[in-house]
């Protein structure tokens, strides 16, 4: 992956979790409907962190993840630094609010009892066969019960051995339920592109697909935000995806556009180098920001005295919710390293990793972008 596409998938990841954020920031209930156009465009963007998280975990594993092990504990390291603190951060923020406001839970807040949401995110099944848990008012982390079976059924395509690589992923999709099945292509699309690189395409062919797909998808959300309904939204029988042609849709636009930009990326080199920092900085904390922004933006809102509408109430929430992410992000999200170490302990109790071979050093590569992790 060259230095151009990485910062380019780095860049597409904070917008998306950016988009997340604000999505969130302009419902009614939050900032009284400020931007409330942007509101639908949030659930596009966990469509985009799909085929990104595809894409970032096929190169993980054709470059450095060779066997199970290292697959594993990545995996479980890269989430639980920020899931689990997430968790228990998003149930004792709306355990604190319902003390102080029994009405806080009114919307936006997980049914069911605390130990089902607690047990059941943390071995994100909290989205299997029509079962709809999360962590008290952290709404968003419905996406990790879809992304953690793709990761696992995606595990076992790629270091199973015979039959068991095709049959152990049909089980996976089978026991996670039609809701999460029915999205694993958007998700494996991803895999799909990375694995076919650029199609051999023209240098003019890879500017046109990735023009054509920055327009198509430009226009589609102006026709978002000007009528509040996206062009293919239509409900599909016994499927909770009420959305499913317009995520196709979306899933395979911005897969045109990477495409297209891994052909012509080395064109943009000169702005690589100077926007580089920041956007590297501000994609490190990507996951925090998706995944702890509502518990946060949601009691900010419900306890300030003001008034949601006024602007004294918006400011300090669009801004005390990014301090807090920030901050959380450099406890959590820029600190796996104890996790990798607690997984790798885990492993050892099934045996010692296998020394790898003396290999002659290669050449440094562009650094990858973190893995993706959505809305």
């Amino acid at each position: 992956m060259t230095r151009e596409v990485s910062l380019y998938l780095d860049g597409v990841r904070f917008l998306a979790a950016l988009l997340v954020f604000l999505g969130h920031f302009a419902t009614q209930a939050i900032s009284g409907g400020v931007f409330w156009q942007i509101a639908p465009l949030r659930h596009d963007a966990v469509i985009v962190f799909f085929v990104l998280s595809g894409f970032v975990i096929a190169h993980a594993v054709g470059r450095g993840e060779t066997d199970v092990r290292t697959y594993i504990v990545n995996r479980a390291a890269r989430i639980y630094s920020v899931a689990a603190p997430a968790i228990a951060i998003s149930l004792g923020l709306t355990a604190a609010a319902q003390y102080f406001d029994p009405n806080f839970c009114a919307w936006g807040c997980s049914r069911g009892p605390v130990w089902a949401q607690f047990g059941t995110s943390m071995a994100f099944v909290n989205q299997v066969w029509g079962v709809y848990y999360f962590p008290g008012a952290n709404g968003p982390f419905w996406s990790l019960g879809y992304e953690v079976p793709y990761y696992a059924a995606f595990g076992l395509a790629w270091f199973a051995r015979g039959i068991w690589r095709t049959l152990a992923p049909l089980a996976v999709m089978a026991a996670a339920g039609p809701d999460i099945a029915i999205l694993f292509p958007v998700w494996f699309l991803g895999v799909g592109i990375y694995r076919a690189g650029t199609f051999g395409l023209s240098q003019t062919a890879g500017w046109a697909l990735f023009l054509v797909s920055l327009s198509v998808w430009t226009s589609l959300a102006l026709w978002t935000l000007t009528t509040d309904a996206w062009i293919l939204d239509f409900p599909i029988a016994g499927l909770a995806r009420e959305r499913l042609p317009a995520d196709y849709a979306t899933a395979l636009v911005f897969a045109a556009n990477v495409v297209g930009f891994r052909v012509v990326g080395h064109r943009f080199a000169a702005l690589v180098r100077r926007v580089e920092i920041p956007v590297r900085w501000l994609a490190a904390r990507t996951f925090t920001l998706y995944l702890l922004h509502f518990p946060i933006m949601k009691c900010l809102s419900a306890f300030l005295p003001w008034g949601i509408e006024t602007t004294a109430t918006r400011l300090t929430t669009f801004c005390g919710t990014l301090l807090a992410v920030a901050v959380a992000a450099q406890c959590f999200e820029l600190n796996k390293q104890p996790w990798r170490q607690f997984f790798h302990r885990c492993a050892d109790m099934f045996g010692p990793a296998r020394q790898p071979p003396d290999t002659p050093p290669s050449a440094p590569e562009a650094p990858s972008p973190p893995e993706c992790q959505h809305p």
